[in-house]
């Protein structure tokens, strides 16, 4: 009898998967990729941006030195992980936000984020 329940322990208990660490993708944040991504999402239409010089970027506030400053829209603090969530959804954190929601996706805005860091 001892037998059969163990059996019936072990066999159940091989059923789970352990959570890896290693099953899970890291994003290393690609800051070229990412110039590419503020030149094609036309951020530079509203916002002076370090290395776009294509559009006037007179709308928004300009995103050069964005390392340097201590908030994102005067809310947020000025971390790379808060920055990825106002880059996805502005209105998430100032629902009336002229920063449109762009539909950026994680990757993106994580390539976004490193590029401004960048500057």
């Amino acid at each position: 009898m001892y037998v059969k329940i163990l059996i019936i322990i072990l066999s159940v208990g091989c059923q789970f998967k352990q959570p890896d660490v290693l099953d899970e993708k890291i994003k290393v944040p690609d800051i070229k990729r990412g110039k590419t991504l503020v030149f094609a999402y036309g951020c530079g239409v509203c916002h002076t941006i370090s290395g776009i010089r294509d559009y006037p970027g007179a709308i928004g506030p300009p995103l050069t030195d964005w390392a340097k400053r201590k908030y994102i829209a005067g809310k947020l603090p000025n971390r790379m992980s808060e920055l990825i969530l106002w880059l996805k959804n502005p209105q998430a954190f100032e629902k009336n936000s002229a920063m449109p929601n762009l539909g950026i996706s994680q990757d993106e805005a994580i390539d976004i984020a490193a590029y401004l860091y960048s500057q």
